[in-house]
């Protein structure tokens, strides 16, 4: 299996793909052909990790499917710690509501769907370990849900280092830094989240750089949003979500209570914020599943809303309106691989279209194109009313607080006139609602009922819904250790250089920056 990059190139294998996470020219990465479909009995016959397992291989043949058993595995035991009852989180709601499972993120180490990549992730670090003499250097651009699995992962017996590049504001800032390894660090920006997306993709596509890396131990691993690992994880655990509902209907005989048909696919609601998500729901279609309608809920200001409607368009008024609304125009990183295999693959025309709206302009997909979206998702936009409405009308039908992007998805879902009532449907809610503390407080409670202290607003939430507190949140209330964060000072070039020169010479960080800024840049 090779893989093409969005922004052309000559292939690459799955390997180096996985090990890299950006190309040299700083795009993503994508299978080239589709590989071999999951047949039905690999579904009916085979636990979620056995499932897992036959996932990565198909699409990552580097490695065996006994070797894949064994990552996936090793992942597992990672995540379930000391509780030896832990599974899949993808459960049926209630008795009253049989067609409707959850993927309940809240139930993993650090609460969010990226503990799963993030363990898959370590994992297979260590395996590959032994095949490679260079050290990984992962440089992680994060808002905050994995960058905090990836720090809690880590241990200091790891090999290599780790630079997470997280925003300023960052609410989980605590629970990482009370989790990262003294042999790692965190650097936070002030920059709109695009911004800093450009600029690690620059990195990944800058010569110099990736020459200067060349004479160091390290070889650098770029984690962004589309990074393929992640993308294949979720498409992963879609398709043992998938065997875990096709077998439910499974009767006591062992058999099918039907074929897999189209009138038994299963519906998907994800939350806008995680496009891997769609992504790798897709590479699960890709493999034959019988994946139906993927449902994505936005907010009153929705990019895929407006790609499907009337085009991108960022003009210089709309981009001062939104600004003041203080609302992202940019085109999130992920729908790059979208974008990719919506329009042909034809990386010629996704960098003019990319570029042309991020200068200003306007680009719009054509009815075809549009409609092959369409037919792969439905998205609607929600207001903040409308999600806090879902949010406790799932709450009184099912005992279940979901997260404010996991309401907006609902509100899509619920919204759409053409849907199957009787359809299976998967709702992945992507992290736990106690991330969500102020805006699921103030639905729960009302505005004048909210804390001013998050330590109070989420074990006031978690009190009434019986959400456990995860055990690195309640380390994160009582942490009294200096912040382990620096502030972006210099280019991101200097910063990672900063990173391996501190390693080298045995240097504080601050040190480290200063004397690589004093002796290659200065």
């Amino acid at each position: 299996m090779e893989y093409w990059c969005t922004r052309g190139g000559n292939p690459v294998s799955g390997r180096k793909a996985v090990f890299r996470g950006l190309s040299e020219r700083g795009g993503l990465y994508i299978p080239s052909t589709p590989p071999e479909p999951l047949t039905d009995e690999d579904l009916t016959t085979s636990d979620w990790q056995q499932v897992l397992a036959l996932f990565y291989q198909r699409f990552l043949p580097d490695w065996s499917l006994s070797e894949w058993e064994v990552i996936v595995d090793q992942a597992v035991r990672q995540l379930r710690g000391d509780d030896h009852s832990f599974e899949l989180p993808t459960r049926p709601v209630n008795r009253y509501l049989p067609h409707l499972y959850f993927f309940m993120s809240d139930a993993l180490p650090t609460a969010s769907v990226y503990d799963f990549s993030a363990a898959i992730t370590q994992t297979l670090l260590s395996f590959e370990r032994k095949n490679d003499r260079r050290k990984p250097l992962i440089l992680l651009l994060s808002e905050g849900d994995e960058a905090t699995a990836m720090a809690f992962r880590r241990s200091d017996a790891s090999e290599g280092r780790m630079l997470l590049f997280i925003p300023e504001n960052c609410s989980r800032k605590d629970e990482i830094n009370a989790a990262l390894s003294e042999q790692d660090f965190f650097l936070t920006f002030r920059s709109s989240y695009d911004s800093a997306a450009a600029m690690i993709r620059d990195l990944a596509g800058d010569a110099a750089f990736n020459e200067e890396m060349e004479r160091t131990v390290y070889r650098p691993l770029f984690i962004t949003p589309g990074y393929l690992l992640t993308v294949l994880t979720f498409g992963a655990l879609a398709a043992a979500s998938i065997a875990l509902i096709v077998q439910s209907r499974t009767g006591s005989s062992g058999a099918p209570s039907g074929d897999l048909t189209k009138d038994q696919r299963i519906d998907f609601v994800i939350p806008e914020g995680h496009l891997a998500l769609l992504s790798g729901i897709a590479y699960a279609a890709g493999l034959g599943l019988p994946v139906g309608t993927v449902y994505t809920g936005e907010g009153t200001s929705g990019v895929l809303s407006d790609l499907l409607k009337r085009g991108l368009c960022s003009s210089s008024d709309e981009r001062e309106a939104d600004d003041d609304n203080d609302v992202d125009v940019t085109i999130p990183v992920n729908l790059e691989r979208i974008l990719f295999e919506i329009l042909s693959r034809d990386t010629d025309r996704l960098s003019t279209c990319v570029e042309t709206y991020r200068s200003g302009g306007t680009f719009s997909l054509s009815n075809d194109e549009k409609k092959m979206l369409s037919q792969q998702m439905v998205v609607a936009s929600c207001t903040s009313n409308r999600a806090q409405g879902v949010m406790i009308s799932i709450y009184d039908r099912t005992d279940h607080l979901v997260d404010r992007g996991t309401a907006e998805a609902i509100s899509c879902w619920e919204s759409d006139t053409g849907r199957v009532a009787d359809r299976d449907t998967c709702v992945i809610m992507a992290r736990s609602p106690l991330l969500d503390d102020v805006f699921a407080a103030r639905a729960l409670f009302g505005r004048k009922n909210v804390r001013k202290d998050r330590e109070q607003n989420v074990r006031r939430l978690a009190e009434e819904t019986d959400i456990p507190l995860w055990p690195l949140l309640q380390t994160s209330f009582t942490y009294n250790d200096s912040c382990k964060a620096i502030s972006m000072k210099y280019t991101l070039a200097e910063e990672v250089l900063a990173l391996t020169y501190r390693e080298n010479h045995g240097l504080s960080a601050m040190t480290g920056r200063e004397g690589i800024k004093h002796e290659q840049f200065g």
